[in-house]
């Protein structure tokens, strides 16, 4: 059995490659700087970076469970979860909101309504939960992810002690059951509706809101990453070579062309990526730490989370101050790109540094006599901050 006590800083580090992907997507498609052919090839970057969000709840999963200790009550998990998640989702909801309401204008490619409904199921992280695009796609839409995030972390405590529940033996049915069901589930609306085509910024097709958006279709890939969590950690997970973990990823890559938009943005690249979790932790585990465990990729991970959410509110308030609102030459659209994803890293060290990270540290955990916190409640506490 591997030592559940194990730090596994490469996962931290990590979790910047996956940021890294999405932030690339998010910098040639968002602020809309290209146009024509190149708007074209930009959408190649769509299924790396939905993949990597499949790989953001795969490694949720993984790591709540890694920390999980028995004992650790539901409460206390959903008080640290909340103050780790919803400061940094309300301040940046928030200023999408006003520059909404004294601009009036919403990025190029983002379709939603921005109503008042929509703030306030945003707000609350429910969005998802409502078969519209206009509610999804509205203010800071990037926290569509969160409203996923939101409904595993209600099912977490039940999920891990069923799964902390099954023999050993059984471990590796409940692995493929759950990989199998990020594949098939997608397929269901295909079966129904047929094939999804067109712009998927634009597309209000519901079979793509079940595929992709709906938080009990995507559960299966956060519970892939706790069922990979346990196999570890009882020493049942196999340590595969390198080829066998990118052929996996390469076989994804060659189907892309020929999914339709259902599969192609949804599970279906969990269980590869799911390889790569389990061989980084295991590489940590086996004192073989690599580059990602380097300060500069686990600082860059940690602050990961406000990377995500703050991508939207920096296109915003920039497209707002530089007037773009016309076509722009290559090079001054390159120029642009590389510039906001660099505004957007400085400010995610930022926001995380002096917002997010005291906000967990005074907040997240009950605090015994004189303000002191529990022993236990400072080793969960230690715990989500690895998270």
């Amino acid at each position: 059995m591997q030592d559940e006590n194990s730090n596994l800083p490469s996962l931290t580090g990590l979790r910047w490659v996956l940021a890294s992907i999405a932030l690339v997507s998010h910098a040639v498609l968002i602020p809309s700087f290209f146009t024509g052919s190149l708007r074209t090839l930009a959408y190649a970057t769509l299924p790396p970076g939905t993949a990597a969000m499949s790989g953001f709840f795969v490694l949720s999963g993984f790591l709540l469970t890694w920390k999980y200790r028995p004992g650790h009550g539901a409460r206390a998990f959903w008080r640290r979860r909340f103050w780790k998640i919803f400061p940094n989702h309300a301040l940046f909801l928030g200023i999408v909101v006003v520059i909404y309401v004294f601009t009036a204008r919403a990025l190029p490619d983002i379709v939603g309504e921005n109503s008042l409904r929509a703030a306030i199921l945003q707000l609350f992280l429910v969005q998802n939960w409502v078969p519209d695009w206009g509610v999804i796609g509205s203010f800071n839409i990037a926290t569509w992810s969160l409203s996923c995030e939101a409904f595993f972390y209600a099912v977490f405590p039940l999920l891990v002690l069923a799964v902390r529940k099954c023999p050993d033996g059984r471990l590796w049915h409940l692995w493929w059951a759950f990989g199998a069901a990020t594949v098939v589930l997608p397929w269901i609306p295909v079966a129904l509706q047929g094939l999804a085509h067109g712009d998927p910024l634009r597309l209000g097709n519901d079979s793509l809101w079940f595929s992709y958006l709906l938080p009990p279709v995507r559960l299966p890939e956060f519970a892939l990453g706790v069922v990979t969590a346990r196999l570890v950690q009882t020493g049942h997970w196999p340590r595969l070579s390198r080829a066998v973990i990118a052929m996996p990823l390469a076989l994804s890559a060659v189907l892309i062309p020929v999914l339709p938009l259902q599969c192609l943005f949804g599970g279906t690249f969990t269980m590869p990526v799911t390889l790569v979790v389990a061989a980084v932790a295991l590489a940590d585990i086996d004192g073989r730490t690599g580059r990602l465990a380097r300060p500069i990729p686990t600082t860059l991970g940690e602050s990961s989370y406000a990377l995500y959410l703050l991508q939207v509110p920096v296109a915003m308030i920039g497209l707002y101050l530089l007037d773009v609102r016309r076509p722009v030459p290559v090079a001054e659209a390159v120029l642009l790109t590389v510039a906001y994803m660099v505004v957007c890293v400085l400010l995610g060290l930022l926001a995380y540094r002096y917002f997010e990270n005291p906000l967990v540290r005074r907040f997240s955990v009950r605090r015994g006599g004189r303000g002191v916190p529990t022993p236990l409640a400072a080793k969960a506490v230690a715990a989500e901050e690895a998270r």
